[in-house]
């Protein structure tokens, strides 16, 4: 059943003009699930069978378990995506398969736009707060992470952006230079993410909806 698939994938990427199986808006998302499927369940099938895979035998390596456990972690979640592209025919749920197919189509343009302002901000805390050694300033901070490099900060700012900035609060108004000065890029920082960019993000999602119905 594998290989008569892959047949059909091959055959329809030789049938289509340039790479339009995989990027047409229509069906290019599946045939990129189904490919990739068919690859990874095949790749794990060789494997096995030629080479085996035990936990009692080599670790590392591409064919060790931890690497092929981590690619049939990848396979499951694709298979399960080909699964639900397969319900699509369906009329109670494919309207709301192709919703989040459109929906990640459009939010790419907003996910740019929202990682820049993270990275603008997490600088701006990086720049206002030093860099903390004494074990103390992690008490209350059960991620045990800080402000304390760039990159951090960036992943600092999002944790804050999804709801978690109850355990930085405090590094932010007891540990920076100006108090009142990150209070304020702390506020602003609400404002534009919780307020403007969440908004607009509900917006783009109501009108792929509405997108979606319409056509039926």
């Amino acid at each position: 059943t594998t290989l008569t698939m892959i047949k059909n994938d091959l055959v329809g990427i030789w049938k289509s003009p340039g790479l339009e199986y995989f990027f047409s808006p229509s069906i290019g998302p599946w045939n990129i699930a189904c490919t990739l499927t068919m690859g990874l369940n095949l790749f794990v099938f060789l494997v096995k069978r030629l080479h085996g895979v035990s936990e009692l035998g080599d670790a590392d390596g591409l064919l060790g378990y931890k690497s092929m456990n981590t690619i049939c972690a990848w396979t499951t979640l694709v298979t399960w995506a080909n699964m639900i592209g397969l319900l699509r025919p369906f009329p109670a749920c494919g309207p709301f398969i192709n919703m989040v197919l459109v929906i990640t189509y459009q939010i790419i343009p907003f996910l740019g736009l929202f990682i820049l302002i993270l990275w603008s901000f997490g600088f701006a805390f990086y720049m206002s707060i030093p860099t903390l050694t004494n074990a103390t300033d992690f008490q209350n901070n059960p991620t045990q992470m800080s402000f304390e490099d760039p990159f951090s900060s960036f992943a600092v700012t999002f944790l804050m952006s999804v709801g978690e900035f109850a355990d930085y609060l405090g590094l932010l108004s007891d540990k920076s230079y100006s108090k009142l000065s990150t209070i304020v890029l702390f506020v602003i920082f609400l404002m534009i993410v919780f307020l403007i960019l969440f908004n607009l993000l509900i917006a783009i999602m109501g009108e792929a909806y509405n997108q979606v119905i319409s056509d039926g």
